[in-house]
């Protein structure tokens, strides 16, 4: 993995075990060495934080909250990520790896890009499914 990630993933989960374990899966199933999976457990009373440990993958990070802090959360894993560009997605969340390129193009051919929006569709079993096209993006500066 590069010493700074094009990408940081990062996921909020609590009590979810097979679905947050389901949703790193995927977002590691990824060839691309360039990305980082940063997952935080909001004290999970299940299995998700053990579950989630016994991934080996040197682009995944895992950590526990000290305590439950609700919502607080996803301010707390943004300062977990070391990617230049930091994306939330929830635990039953799909990312179409396919289109991370223009994402990241979006990003890059625009020096005082801040945030890029994209497209989502819901698809089968209300999956959430980033779909992108290339000149699909609203740009805020």
């Amino acid at each position: 993995m590069p010493a700074t990630p094009a990408i940081s993933f990062l996921v909020c989960t609590r009590n979810r075990a097979e679905v947050a374990r389901e949703c790193v899966r995927r977002l590691l199933s990824s060839p691309r060495e360039d990305i980082e999976v940063v997952v935080r457990d909001n004290c999970s009373t299940d299995e998700t934080l053990e579950l989630l440990r016994r991934i080996e993958d040197p682009r995944l990070k895992v950590y526990a909250a000290p305590e439950n802090q609700g919502t607080i959360s996803f301010f707390e894993i943004a300062k977990l990520a070391s990617g230049r560009i930091v994306t939330w997605l929830s635990d039953e969340d799909d990312f179409q790896f396919e289109h991370l390129d223009a994402v990241l193009a979006g990003f890059d051919g625009n020096a005082n890009c801040n945030v890029l929006f994209g497209s989502i569709l819901v698809g089968a079993a209300r999956r959430v499914r980033l779909t992108v096209e290339p000149d699909a993006f609203t740009i805020v500066v």
